[in-house]
């Protein structure tokens, strides 16, 4: 029996999704952590009772919003948020702006607040942990409510820096695991949650007209239903389609990147552990299918890298470019020009206007046995066949905000402004309770071709592992590492393991590693790494 169940996989029209439940089987109420003030209740000159009987009647959803997200006098504070639509921005549409202008009056005054909204536009996105750690010190924080497009990867240093108040049990047994599990989570802490449900929106994409058109027997798609889609025969595949397509067609091509979360995480792998954060690229379940990724090079079947020197890039030795310089092959696939490509669901809508498109999954490795019913459907059972999510936005309660905001009050004004999100969690927190899994729809689903590819898309994004690289501090070298092996078809086990001691030091440094989550032997050559590299920084001073 599926582990994940699907719920009107057809009706694709929801911008996001409902990711696969794992919590208990019924959440508390709404308990609160000793470190918040209650949300309701008389603590300080806060009530529940904001009735207004001269209100116009509410609809039936914003009752329902009332009644799981009810309201609280604040007294007239004024809540600095990042992360809401701004009604007064001049680029909204009109209706769209009148809208968010009626979720504006409503929330403030069912919580009696002004809402001050993009405290945080027009700073430099990298520059936005140390500015809002240093209002926090001088008593005024620039921002209370944190949470915007990519929040998530600020998580851990803000975390570190100790100006993130702690959502703890509340946020657990109030959320789907797939709220916050993660994206919210930083080395064993819940911070905050997420405004709708995590899943994986990126897979692959070949082109069925390309592929028919090459005389192949079978489309990647048949070929993994059929359980032909180890790393071995997705290998074997590609190279008999280079061969048939004409020359000016590109038969596959991604950033390594990319490659490297997909095909790991299909495998039981990780660059990165997303909880410890830990280097996973000396696994073998990471190392095989990088060698597949090496081997597509090799070959000259994937599209090829560019090497860029030193004095061109300012990387000491070079290095072998999977980036513009190579190319862009999502341009290239859109137009036609590529036979398969990694695919966001942003790119569905494009895609689809071209040519006829399909989905299928990272090709698994040997951590994996396709199911022996011969069910492909099965195979997302299997706790190695996982997808990957990154760029997930989370939203945080900033140290030193007004009295009276806490957790609760502040999913209650989230999830009062976006009324459809609050809906979706309410929905959500009731099949929680019922022990039942989560609706599932993925956002860009209804830009698939077939059912058939709605079926397989959403089974392969329901319940995906953040993928943290983005966040952790990782240096340059082991990029470099690893794009150099690539290019080169040096081995990539050798490469790796001469940065990791470098990598594990940078992440120490930064917070967002514990020594005791590695090996010993990576923990020493961490150790070392830094030792020697002190020394260096201290001679350098010493010369100026």
């Amino acid at each position: 029996m599926l582990k994940k169940v699907i719920f009107g996989v057809s009706a694709m029209t929801v911008l996001l999704a409902f990711a696969a439940c794992t919590g208990d089987d019924t959440p508390a109420p709404t308990p609160q952590t000793a470190q918040e003030t209650p949300a309701t209740g008389t603590t300080g000159d806060a009530t529940t009772d904001t009735t207004d009987e001269s209100a116009p009647e509410l609809s039936a959803d914003l009752q329902l919003i009332n009644e799981h997200f009810p309201a609280v006098d604040l007294g007239g504070i004024t809540v600095r948020i990042n992360g809401l639509e701004d009604p007064d921005d001049p680029n909204h549409a009109p209706a769209f702006a009148a809208q968010a202008a009626a979720r504006r009056d409503f929330v403030e005054d069912k919580f009696n607040i002004t809402m001050e909204f993009g405290v945080l536009d027009g700073l430099d996105w990298n520059a936005i942990p140390d500015l809002v750690t240093a209002s926090v010190a001088a008593g005024d924080p620039m921002v209370h409510i944190f949470g915007q497009a990519n929040s998530g990867y600020w998580l851990p240093t803000m975390a570190n820096n100790g100006i993130l108040v702690d959502g703890g049990q509340w946020v657990r047994d109030n959320f789907p695991p797939s709220w916050w599990e993660f994206t919210s989570e930083h080395l064993g802490t819940t911070y905050g949650f997420m405004t709708s449900p995590n899943y994986s929106w990126s897979i692959l994409a070949f082109n069925t007209q390309l592929i028919q058109q090459a005389g192949m027997d079978r489309t990647p798609q048949e070929m993994f239903m059929d359980g032909e889609w180890h790393l071995d025969d997705f290998y074997a595949y590609l190279s008999q389609l280079n061969t048939l397509l004409p020359n000016d067609v590109i038969t596959i091509g991604m950033h390594a990147t990319n490659w490297q979360r997909g095909a790991s995480f299909a495998n039981g792998g990780y660059f990165k552990n997303p909880r410890t954060n830990a280097p996973g690229y000396l696994d073998e379940s990471f190392l095989q299918p990088a060698r597949t990724f090496q081997q597509l090079i090799a070959s000259g079947i994937h599209m090829q890298p560019v090497f860029l020197p030193e004095e061109e890039i300012g990387i000491p030795g070079g290095i072998w470019s999977f980036g513009t310089a190579m190319g862009n092959p999502m341009q290239e696939f859109e137009a036609g020009n590529m036979a398969m490509a990694f695919a966001n669901t942003w790119n569905f809508g494009t895609i689809a206007a071209n040519f006829e498109f399909g989905v299928v999954p990272f090709p698994w490795g040997d951590n994996v046995t396709f199911p022996a019913s011969g069910d492909w459907r099965e195979i997302f059972n299997d706790p190695n066949f996982n997808s990957f999510s990154n760029d997930a936005s989370t939203t945080l309660l900033i140290q030193g905000s007004p009295a009276g905001l806490n957790h609760e009050v502040m999913a209650g004004i989230m999830f009062s402004f976006w009324e459809d999100a609050g809906l979706r969690l309410i929905e959500a927190r009731e099949r929680m309770a019922q022990g039942l899994p989560e609706i599932v729809v993925p956002g860009g689903s209804n830009d698939l071709w077939t059912d058939l590819d709605r079926e397989i898309f959403a089974l392969h994004s329901m319940a995906p592992i953040w993928e943290p690289l983005d966040s952790v501090g990782t240096p340059q070298a082991v990029y470099t590492a690893w794009q150099n092996a690539l290019g080169s078809g040096s081995d990539l086990s050798t490469a790796f393991a001469a940065v990791i001691g470098e990598d594990v030091w940078a992440m120490y440094q930064a917070g967002t590693i514990r020594l005791e989550d590695v090996p010993e032997s990576v923990r020493i050559q961490a150790e070392e790494f830094g030792v020697a590299f002190e020394a260096a920084q201290a001679e350098e001073d010493d010369e100026e």
